[in-house]
């Protein structure tokens, strides 16, 4: 009766192992996936803002001044980080954390979009005007992107 006992918790053990073990690898596999599509967006986007400064710049200053472009902005911008921040909520010691902070960071913007649309939009139009900070946010954001391409295909 014991050895029968144990050799169905082995089994059930194993099985519970192998499932940890595949959610684990499937969240490793969405983190791999997830870096690469942030660090392309990244670079893409902020490479094309940091050689066509005054175009981008001129462009956030007319979507600041359109209340409701800003409130659209603002709700599928909770959606989509919503959805990322459900499927990658991942605090460890490695890139995923990058990630995640980057997903609840992306979240707080479009919740704040809506609920005190003045604040982003001050902070917008002090990013606009600050050409030396504009840039930097730009290399910096850039910089960021190409770390999580690295990872993502797992250059380092």
């Amino acid at each position: 009766m014991l050895e029968k006992f144990a050799k169905t918790r082995k089994k059930q053990y194993n099985k519970q192992h192998n499932f940890y073990f595949l959610l684990l690898n499937k969240t490793m596999e969405n983190s791999y996936i997830l870096a690469k599509i942030l660090g392309l967006f990244m670079v893409i986007v902020y490479t094309a803002a940091l050689f066509s400064g005054k175009w981008y710049k001129k462009i956030l200053a007319d979507m600041m001044k359109d209340g409701g472009l800003m409130y659209v902005t603002g709700i599928f911008t909770v959606i989509l980080w919503l959805v990322m921040v459900v499927i990658h909520n991942i605090w460890a010691r490695d890139r995923t954390l990058l990630i995640t902070i980057f997903g609840w960071m992306s979240l707080a913007k479009g919740a704040a979009l809506i609920a005190m649309p003045a604040q982003p939009i001050k902070a917008g139009e002090y990013f606009i005007k600050n050409n030396s900070l504009f840039t930097g946010l730009l290399v910096a954001m850039i910089l960021v992107g190409l770390f999580l391409i690295a990872k993502g295909f797992m250059f380092i």
